[in-house]
Formats: structure tokens, sequence, C-alpha cells
């Protein structure tokens, strides 16, 4: 016979209920180490390129090395504005605004020196882990962007973070 809460549920509810979120948080550290380490991966191969290869352009059309990394301080930017919606509950993004927050945060981060920009991809990278990390259950929750049924929290951090990933490949090759 199973014990229950006096709602009729079993007891053993809470107990799943308190692994989801210990799921939902171990997920977050996970996703958190793993944007950490791209950023850092990334940062380490900035660091080898001088100001005047940083607009050596990419496969991208119309693309530098210099593009590359702004993306991935709009992809910064871009992340903590969901991590942070999801927190507060707004789920619901429309593609302008989501333009004007990657436009604004890659229009500044083009107009910064190059040593300027890999100082700010740092701090920025470490900001969106720990919001990542801090998300907890959030990282759950379901967002609809534009008109069409969502994705998970967790899932955009995986889509970002592949992003993230295929920048710092590009520098490998064009420094390796």
């Amino acid at each position: 016979m199973a014990v229950t809460d006096g709602s009729g549920d079993a007891c053993g509810r809470a107990d799943r209920q308190r692994q989801g979120m210990m799921s939902d948080e171990h997920e977050g550290t996970r996703l958190a180490r793993e944007w950490r380490e791209a950023h850092e991966a990334l940062l380490e191969l900035a660091a080898k390129l001088p100001e005047t290869r940083a607009y050596r352009n990419t496969e991208r059309a119309g693309w530098t090395l210099k593009h590359e990394l702004a993306h991935v301080a709009s992809l910064d930017e871009e992340l903590r504005h969901f991590v942070e919606s999801a927190r507060t509950g707004w789920m619901d993004h429309h593609t302008p605004g989501l333009r004007r927050i990657r436009g604004e945060a890659m229009h500044a981060a083009q107009e910064m020196r190059l040593a300027r920009l890999r100082d700010h991809l740092a701090a920025a990278g470490e900001a969106t882990a720990a919001a990542i990390e801090d998300a907890g259950e959030a990282l759950g929750g379901s967002v609809r962007l534009a008109e069409s049924e969502g994705e998970s929290i967790a899932e955009l951090v995986r889509g970002h973070l592949e992003r993230a990933r295929e920048s710092v490949a590009l520098f490998q090759k064009h420094l390796g």
C-alpha cells in the first residue's frame, strides 16, 4: 500500500519533483560549464589574433573574424535575455525584438578594439554562464519564438552553444 500525502498522490511525487529540479540544476551546471569552455577556447584563440588579422574574411559571405567574435557577444546577450525572461515568466518573444537585441549587441562589439572586445567577451561569457547555472527549473520552460511553439530554454542554450563552438572551429581553421 502506497503512503499518500493526503491528496491521494503518493509521497514519492515530491521526491520526483525534487529530482526533476535537481536534474534541471545539474543540466544548468553542465550547460554553464560547456558555455565557459567554449568561451575560454575562443578567447585563447582570439588572444593570438592581432588587430590587423581580425578583419580577415571567413567562409561566411561578408563576415570577418571580428564579426564572429561580435556574433558570440550577441549570443551571450540573447541567452541572458531568454534566461531572465524565463525566470520572470515571460516566454513569448517576437522576431523584431530579438533582432534588436542581437543587432545592438553585435554593433557594440564591432565598435570595440580587439583587446576590449576580448575583455567584453570574457565578462559576458561568465555572466551568461552564471545566468544559465542559476536558471534551475526555468531551463525546462518552453519559449515561443515569433508565432511558432518553441523549444525549452535548455534547447536554446544548446543551439547557441553549438554556434559558439562553430566560431571556435572557424578560429582554429584560420589561426591553426
